[in-house]
């Protein structure tokens, strides 16, 4: 009885639901976004201890150098954090927000919510001038 009742339920959810939408190929203008010269992989790139990865090479090394000298991947991000403060300061950084999802050792996870919080006075429109723009 209880395979009669599933077997209309999702006979019942397909006829909702209807037939599958035609999908259609979309459209891409422009130039590409990735340069030629860039090679991409289609595997995922692994390592067997630790991987830092920024967007700039001296702020991957200092959290490289952190590492090796013993520190953890919390020493490595603020190392990071610093370097691309110096290197790449459009990026935020120190004064910018963002998470971290950590796992230690042990299998433990935590999470950290850094993002910026808007002040107690901020409104929705409060930089629109008076052609709401």
């Amino acid at each position: 009885m209880r395979k009669l009742f599933a077997l209309c339920l999702v006979q019942r959810w397909a006829v909702y639901l209807g037939p599958p939408a035609a999908t259609t190929a979309p459209v891409v203008r422009g130039t590409p976004v990735i340069p030629a010269t860039w090679t991409l992989r289609s595997h995922p790139v692994t390592a067997p201890h630790a991987m830092v990865v920024t967007a700039h090479p001296l702020a991957t090394q200092a959290g490289v150098d952190i590492l090796k000298q013993g520190g953890n991947a919390i020493d490595a991000v603020v190392a990071v954090a610093f370097a691309l403060e110096v290197v790449l300061p459009e990026a935020g950084n120190i004064g910018g927000g963002g998470f971290i999802v950590h796992r230690t050792t042990s299998g433990e996870v935590s999470a950290l919510d850094y993002r910026e919080a808007a002040p107690s006075g901020a409104s929705h429109d409060m930089y629109l001038d008076s052609a709401a723009t």
